[in-house]
């Protein structure tokens, strides 16, 4: 009977046993994105929009897009506060870097 105890404890112990899931990481190069599509070629292709439904005289931010891609918003039934903005995006103007719309002084 005693040889019987250790024996049945092994058998339970190596059936609850699993083994481990493998992680494998790798590191791939970094895809090139001088290849992709830019957004702006001058300053005149972008815009200050705001980020959500209220401007800056609405206590609202900006944010800088392309004027292609600022199309008319969803706000229609948003009531701004008027008040306006200490957010600092609010005396920045839209520019275009590098390809892409951004804001700067």
């Amino acid at each position: 009977m005693k040889l019987l105890i250790p024996f049945f404890l092994f058998f339970l112990f190596a059936l609850s046993c699993k083994e481990e899931r493998t992680i494998v990481v790798r590191f791939d190069s970094v895809p090139d994105l001088s290849n992709a599509a830019k957004e702006c070629n001058t300053a005149s292709d972008c815009i200050a929009v705001p980020v959500e439904c209220c401007d800056c005289a609405h206590g609202g931010k900006l944010k800088a897009a392309p004027k292609s891609k600022a199309a008319a918003s969803a706000c229609a039934d948003v009531l701004c506060v008027q008040m306006m903005s200490s957010d600092k995006t609010c005396k920045l103007k839209a520019a275009c870097e590098n390809g892409h719309c951004v804001l700067r002084e």
